[in-house]
């Protein structure tokens, strides 16, 4: 059903509830909870059995006397920042270095190349688009959902990022074709109505192709809707099925208790109690950080023959190497079933601790991520850069910014050598990592279309040659490298 045509029923509350019918499983209550464990607010922190305790205990005074002393034992609660982490390794392979424009027209019209030049003024000036398609992309991994709003305002285009986190709720319709026809903002705002001001005012946005419908509660506001300057709605909207740390949720709340667990132990093992063995001759002093236990001798044992005593240090015997592989294994599939953790991959390369082909394999992963990835984002930066067009157009009165045939590059943070990722999806093909469907399509990812024939071509001598390698029991990394060949940089 079309949005048009469900805004011709007479219930508001009905119309919403179709408007908002096919969005996303993943509901407000979800998002809020997803945003809070973004921010740190994980389940060790609230969990009940590692409350701080008050100890009280009877100890010896310099006098010699007994008397209680009552100290607080803090539990160590660690809430690791892996969500911010999988969330900027994310952002970064996907904009980490600032997308190209492309004019597709050519140089054949001056005043083409002048609206371009306009353009890419706007888009990197007034818009500063990098920082909000990145902001949006954040916010996006974080709730499932976000979105760009463009408007005018004091003669030129601008432009704002809307989420939960800022105070807008998001939602979109499509119609039976998987068309996008609406988009919904509900959102609180401040108002003077009559010389009085209204705090937290409930307003719900309806954004289709042909204006805006506004409205206050159920009420429609006629003055505040109106036509939009141009035949599109004007917000991109972006939106994915789960968080980005979603599946991997579990196994960083598991960490938090490793790590947390760990600390509290070397805690107390890195301030050992005393333990004394025998009969003490003198009394001990007692301090904040001190304390000292006397230890029942055995059945049998008379003091008087055995003078000497011992005294040691209680301290921890063997070594918790179950817990250290534990951890290890959480973070390894943390970033397994995420993105690879940039830092360390570039750590480890810089001092030689991880092979080139275990580095290519590593980066393999973040190329298939990026390829799904990119399906979404690719209708997200175009519908930007289509919605800029058009009103910019507009608001600077140039048609020949309209007309513009405009598209764009990535530019990858990853390795760009076409010949080194031949040779490794070549190796990844042979070992039944990806398909040699999925390897062109990652191979396109920082390239024209037009060499697709040429990356299939090159990809199939490279699996040929390097399953001969394998056949004859030869190392092959890989074909030639000549990164110039064929036009290929």
């Amino acid at each position: 059903m079309k949005a048009s045509e469900i805004l011709t029923l007479k219930n508001y509350n009905e119309q919403l509830t179709l408007l908002k019918k096919n969005q996303s499983d993943f509901n407000t209550g979800n998002i809020d909870d997803s945003i809070s464990f973004y921010e740190g607010k994980h389940a060790i922190l609230q969990d009940e059995v590692l409350q701080d305790e008050w100890i009280t205990e009877e100890v010896m005074n310099s006098e010699g006397k007994i008397e209680k002393k009552s100290f607080c034992v803090k539990k160590t609660k660690l809430a690791l920042p892996y969500p911010q982490q999988i969330v900027s390794n994310c952002t970064s392979f996907l904009y980490g270095n600032d997308i190209d424009l492309v004019l597709n027209s050519g140089r054949e019209e001056d005043n083409k190349q002048k609206a371009f030049n306009q353009f890419v003024h706007i888009w990197n000036n007034d818009l500063r688009m990098m920082g909000l398609l990145k902001s949006a992309t954040i916010h996006a991994c974080i709730e499932t959902r976000s979105a760009i709003q463009f408007f005018e305002s004091d003669g030129k285009v601008k432009a704002k990022v809307l989420c939960r986190k800022k105070g807008y709720d998001i939602y979109r319709h499509k119609d039976e074709n998987e068309k996008l026809d609406a988009v919904i903002v509900e959102y609180k705002r401040d108002k003077i109505d009559k010389g009085r001001l209204r705090s937290n005012v409930s307003t719900t946005d309806i954004w289709m192709a042909d204006g805006l419908l506004r409205y206050e509660g159920s009420r429609f506001i006629s003055e505040e809707s109106k036509k939009a300057p141009i035949k599109k709605i004007l917000i991109a909207y972006l939106e994915q099925d789960y968080p980005e740390y979603h599946c991997v949720r579990p196994i960083i709340e598991t960490q938090d208790y490793c790590r947390s667990n760990h600390s509290q132990v070397n805690k107390n093992i890195g301030n050992p109690a005393l333990v004394v063995h025998g009969t003490l001759t003198k009394k001990p002093l007692y301090s904040a950080t001190t304390r000292i236990y006397e230890v029942q001798a055995p059945d049998g044992f008379d003091p008087s023959k055995n003078t000497s005593g011992r005294m040691e240090y209680l301290e921890l015997t063997t070594a918790p190497e179950s817990v250290k592989l534990e951890m290890q294994n959480n973070e390894t599939d943390i970033y397994r079933f995420t993105w690879p953790d940039l830092n360390r991959l570039m750590t480890e390369a810089k001092n030689g601790n991880m092979s080139t082909q275990s580095m290519k394999l590593t980066f393999l992963q973040s190329f298939v991520k990026l390829a799904e990835k990119r399906i979404t984002h690719d209708e997200f930066v175009s519908r930007c850069i289509n919605i800029i067009k058009e009103l910019a157009a507009v608001v600077y009165d140039n048609n020949n910014i309209k007309d513009l045939d405009i598209s764009f590059k990535y530019n990858s943070i990853l390795p760009d050598s076409v010949s080194d990722m031949i040779n490794m999806l070549a190796v990844a093909v042979g070992a039944g990592i990806t398909s040699r469907e999925n390897a062109v399509r990652i191979l396109t990812i920082n390239g024209p279309e037009t060499l697709e024939e040429i990356y299939k071509e090159r990809l199939e001598e490279a699996i040929t040659a390097n399953a001969k390698a394998a056949s004859a029991n030869v190392n092959l990394d890989g074909v030639e490298n000549n990164r110039n060949e064929e036009g290929i940089n």
